[in-house]
C-alpha cells in the first residue's frame, strides 16, 4: 500500500491524524510512503519512504493493493490510473469530491470522519 499525506496544493492532515491513519492501514499490509526529505520531517523517520520519477511512480500505483492520500497530484494520477484508494479532503470537501468524482476507484472522506474511525 502507498500513502502520501502531505500534499502541495491543499492544507496537510494533521501529523497526529495522519500517523494514526498510517497505524491502521499498516493493520493490513506493508505501507510505503511516497515522498521525500520534507514528507519524512513531517510523519519521522520510523517510516518507508520512496522517491521515484514519473515512470517508476506509475509502475508503483500500478502494482499496489491501496492508495491513501489527500488532494495531490499522485491522489489524482492513482485515481486515473484506477488503483483503489481513498481520499482524505482537509479542505472544503464538496471542493476536493469535485476534482476527484470522476474516478470511480477512489472514495473521498472528510478529515472529520478518520477522526471519528480511527481508535
Amino acid at each position: 500500500m502507498y500513502c502520501q499525506l502531505d500534499a502541495r496544493s491543499s492544507t496537510p492532515l494533521p501529523r497526529q491524524s495522519a500517523r494514526r491513519l498510517l497505524s491502521q492501514v499498516a493493520a493490513h499490509g506493508e505501507v510505503q510512503i511516497l515522498g521525500g526529505p520534507d514528507t519524512q520531517d513531517y510523519l519521522g523517520d520510523d517510516l518507508t519512504y520512496v522517491r521515484a520519477d514519473l515512470p517508476e511512480m506509475v509502475t508503483r500505483l500500478l502494482s499496489c493493493r491501496l492508495f491513501v492520500g489527500c488532494d495531490s497530484g499522485l491522489g489524482h494520477l492513482a485515481g486515473y490510473l484506477g488503483v483503489p484508494g481513498l481520499i482524505v479532503s482537509t479542505d472544503d470537501f464538496e471542493t476536493t469530491w469535485a476534482f476527484f468524482r470522476g474516478y470511480a476507484s477512489l472514495s473521498v472522506i472528510p478529515l472529520a470522519a478518520t477522526e471519528l474511525l480511527l481508535p
